[in-house]
């Protein structure tokens, strides 16, 4: 079944007609942006680095890591492959290691 390329730019985006076997495959979470209601019924896998976070949704989703039991190493890795909407400052490290993230995260998301 032929696609439609709906965005391209920096990555391509292909849109078939959605059935509830489809999946989409995307490599940039801007493209489910252009994709609003297509793909309702459909699984949405992504590729490659997951959606922007901010620093305090962040920490938030990695306290929630770690109040399930994750250690250290899981949370570095997790926060290494965030995309962060802005640069951590110096008040947002402070934040976070009063909230109890790990220095091996913090540095993580550093790096």
């Amino acid at each position: 079944m032929a696609g439609v390329v709906f965005f391209q730019g920096d990555a391509i985006g292909v849109c078939l007609p959605p059935r509830t076997d489809s999946v989409l495959v995307v490599d940039d979470p801007a493209i489910l942006g252009a994709s609003d209601g297509v793909w309702s019924s459909s699984r949405i896998l992504t590729q490659g680095r997951p959606a922007s976070l901010s620093p305090e949704a962040a920490k938030a989703k990695l306290l929630e890591l770690r109040d399930v039991g994750f250690d250290d190493d899981m949370l570095s890795a997790w926060v290494r492959k965030i995309a962060f909407t802005r640069p951590l400052t110096a008040a947002d490290l402070i934040d976070w290691r009063r909230a109890g993230i790990p220095q091996a995260a913090i540095k993580a998301a550093m790096d």
